[in-house]
């Protein structure tokens, strides 16, 4: 019983990693590929049976691992030490964001939805539209650097969740609209990671008590002072998630730019590509669980929303 499982365990591990490459867009699955696939498949039993013991599953594991070591990966465009004409305007990479602060959605201000809008989405769209017809000529690269926020909803980001959602849906509607123009338009969703978006702490105490201070009377009345207080402890819970080395971003916007097929959308950071793999596929009782439990750093409830 020990070989069968063995020669499990291989093909499991080998087909996981060849499934998550297909997933990220990251194998050139053609032809060649597929047939070199079918031939390993067919592989495992010869071993099994005409080499029975550790010789064949050595042969076989052997075999998966150089099988998965060449497998084809996008490549680059071949400007390496070269000369490139290029006519136009080759990237566009729209990077701007704010966060604005930490709270309900009920009690941000509308200034607070207004002013994430018009920087994370409205700013790209407008360099976007403004600088088309040269990235049209060159035949060149639209990426947009959006957020792991903008697929998947974190509690007390409302108006920079919803602006980065815009930015997603917009960026693959171009896609479509720009690739009869043989423009690439490609999506960068990071995970967290370290930037200047937070603010300062006296940025973020004074947008706090501006907030505070716009409430109506009911409103601080049926949150508590307590809770309304509590989404100021978040920031050293996020802070501890963060990640200070940003060469994943930086690396797939690269690809984004010099790939010869760049895909569509590059998850950069811990969770980027998990996260929302689970809240669109998994049961929502389960997918909110996760969710839930993922990012609620604030333990205490509103006043108004406990039990009498």
């Amino acid at each position: 019983m020990l070989f069968p499982l063995l020669y499990t365990l291989v093909t499991a591990a080998f087909g996981g990693a060849v499934l998550r490459l297909l997933l990220k867009q990251e194998l050139n699955l053609g032809r060649e590929t597929a047939l070199g696939l079918l031939l390993l498949l067919l592989f495992e039993p010869l071993c099994y049976n005409v080499t029975p013991g550790y010789l064949g599953f050595c042969l076989f594991s052997l075999a998966c691992l150089l099988a998965y070591w060449k497998l084809p990966t996008p490549g680059f465009l071949p400007v390496q030490e070269k000369a490139v004409l290029i006519t136009g305007l080759w990237g566009i990479v729209n990077n701007a964001g704010i966060l604005e602060v930490f709270a309900e959605a009920e009690i941000l201000p509308m200034n607070a939805y207004k002013h994430c809008l018009e920087v994370n989405f409205l700013g790209a769209v407008e360099v976007t539209k403004v600088f088309l017809p040269l990235l049209r000529q060159a035949k060149g690269r639209l990426i947009n650097v959006s957020s792991l926020a903008g697929s998947v909803p974190i509690m007390r980001f409302a108006p920079y969740n919803a602006s980065k959602a815009a930015l997603s849906i917009f960026s693959n509607t171009l896609r479509f609209e720009l690739a009869i123009w043989g423009v690439k338009v490609a999506i960068i969703q990071p995970s967290l990671f370290k930037t200047g978006i937070f603010g300062t702490n006296d940025q973020r105490n004074r947008r706090y008590m501006e907030l505070l201070q716009q409430l109506s009377p009911e409103v601080r009345k049926d949150y508590g002072e307590s809770y309304l207080n509590s989404p100021k402890e978040l920031y050293p819970a996020v802070q501890s998630r963060i990640t200070e080395n940003l060469q994943p971003v930086l690396k797939d916007i690269v690809n984004a730019l010099l790939a010869n097929n760049p895909r569509r959308l590059y998850t950069p950071g811990s969770g980027a590509f998990l996260i929302p793999l689970i809240y669109h596929n998994a049961p929502t009782f389960l997918s909110d669980f996760i969710i839930f439990k993922h990012f609620n750093k604030i333990p205490n409830i509103p006043d108004g929303a406990k039990p009498k």
